[in-house]
C-alpha cells in the first residue's frame, strides 16, 4: 500500500469502527412494554391496545374476575402507552399482529385519539419516536393530511418525520437524546426552574393546587353534562355520518386484523367529547365500535365520583369501566364464540 494512502486507509477504518460503536452504544433500547407482552403472549385470550384510556383505566385483573363471576373465565392482557395514537399506533399493532397469539379471541382497540401522527417537540428523538418512524410513516402523512395547517408547517412536520427517519436507519437513538439534553436551551430551562424537590412536590399535592387530576364540584359537574350532551346534539345534527380522515384511520387498522384472521372491535373511551354516530353506521366494511362516550348509555362512568376534570377516570370509575367491558367481552364471545 502506497504510503499517502495510509491516512484515508485509518481514517476509514476509523469511521467504520466508529459506526459500529454508534449502532452498539446508542442504539434505542428495546421496548420493555413489548418485552413484558411476550411473557403473557401465549396465554392471552383478549387484548387490549391503546393509550391511558387503557393503560390506567382498564384493569385486566378486574376484567378476568368479572368474566369470571358470569361464568367465563378467560386471561386478558393489555399493551397501552401514553399517548398512543396515529401511525405509532397502527405501526404498534402490526409488530404486535405479526407474533403468535396461539390463544386470541378477542383484540378490543382503542381509537380515541385519531389518527393524528404528532408528538411533542419535548419528546423529539426520545427511544419510542425513533422506532415507528418507518419510511411508510410518510404515505400515513399523506393519507391524513391536515388541510387546516399551511404549507410551512407541513414543511416543518414532514423535514421533522425525515430527520427521525433516518435516526432510525441509523440506530441512533440515547446518544440524539442526550446531546437535545445537553442544548443551551435545554441547559437554561433547567437552571431557570429546576424540579421540585421531593417535598415541594408533596406539598403541591397535599394542598389541592393540582386540580386537572381533582374529582369536580357539583356546579361544574354538571355544566360539564350540559355542555357535553349539547356538543353530541351539535354533532348528529352536523356530522351525522363519520368524516373521510376518521373512517380511512379506522379502516387502517381494522384492515391489520382482516389480514391476519383475528377477531377485532375498537373502543371510544369514556371521555368529555361526543363522536359521530357515523361510528355506528360502518356496517360489514369495519369493526364494531364500542362508544363509551354517551353519559345516557353509560350513566354509572358519568357519576360525578367517576370522572376527573382531565376527562380520565378516577380509580372508582376505572373499576366500573373494567366492569362494564367483562360484561361486553362475555357477550360478545358468547354470541360468536
Amino acid at each position: 500500500m502506497k504510503l499517502y494512502l495510509l491516512p484515508l486507509f485509518y481514517s476509514m477504518l476509523g469511521l467504520s469502527l466508529g459506526a459500529l460503536a454508534l449502532r452498539s452504544l446508542v442504539a434505542p433500547p428495546p421496548d420493555r412494554d413489548r418485552m413484558a407482552m411476550d411473557k403473557v403472549r401465549p396465554e392471552c385470550e383478549v387484548l387490549f391496545v391503546g393509550p391511558s384510556f387503557v393503560k390506567s383505566q382498564i384493569h385486566t385483573e378486574l376484567v378476568e374476575a368479572e368474566a369470571a363471576r358470569l361464568g367465563h373465565p378467560l386471561r386478558a392482557c393489555k399493551y397501552a402507552k401514553a399517548g398512543l395514537k396515529g401511525f405509532e399506533q397502527y405501526h404498534t399493532l402490526r409488530e404486535l399482529m405479526a407474533q403468535s397469539w396461539p390463544q386470541l379471541k378477542l383484540v378490543l382497540f382503542d381509537i380515541t385519539l385519531g389518527g393524528d401522527s404528532g408528538y411533542s417537540l419535548d419528546n423529539r428523538f426520545k427511544p419510542r419516536i425513533i422506532r415507528f418512524h418507518v419510511p411508510e410513516i410518510f404515505s400515513w402523512y399523506y393519507e391524513f393530511w391536515d388541510e387546516q395547517q399551511p404549507p410551512l408547517g407541513h414543511a416543518r412536520q414532514l423535514f421533522d418525520h425525515g430527520l427521525h427517519a433516518l435516526a432510525r436507519a441509523l440506530h441512533v437513538g440515547v446518544g440524539a437524546e442526550h446531546l437535545l439534553e445537553l442544548s443551551p436551551q435545554t441547559l437554561a430551562a433547567v437552571v431557570s426552574s429546576p424540579p421540585p424537590t421531593t417535598q415541594q412536590a408533596e406539598k403541591v399535592r397535599k394542598s389541592g393546587k393540582a386540580k386537572k387530576h381533582k374529582v369536580m364540584s357539583e356546579r361544574e359537574y354538571k355544566d360539564r353534562l350540559k355542555k357535553m350532551d349539547k356538543k353530541a346534539r351539535r354533532l348528529a345534527k352536523k356530522q351525522p355520518r363519520l368524516s373521510a380522515d376518521k373512517r380511512a384511520f379506522l379502516l387502517h387498522e381494522y384492515a391489520i386484523f382482516q389480514e391476519r384472521g383475528v377477531r377485532a372491535e375498537a373502543l371510544l373511551a369514556p371521555t368529555w367529547s361526543p363522536h359521530s354516530a357515523g361510528y355506528g353506521k360502518l356496517g360489514r366494511s369495519g369493526p364494531k365500535v364500542h362508544n363509551f362516550s354517551t353519559p345516557k348509555k353509560y350513566p354509572s362512568l358519568y357519576a360525578k365520583h367517576s370522572h376527573k376534570r382531565d376527562g380520565h377516570l378516577t380509580r372508582k370509575g376505572s373499576e366500573e369501566y373494567s366492569r362494564l367491558l367483562a360484561r361486553l367481552i362475555v357477550k360478545r364471545l358468547e354470541k360468536q364464540p
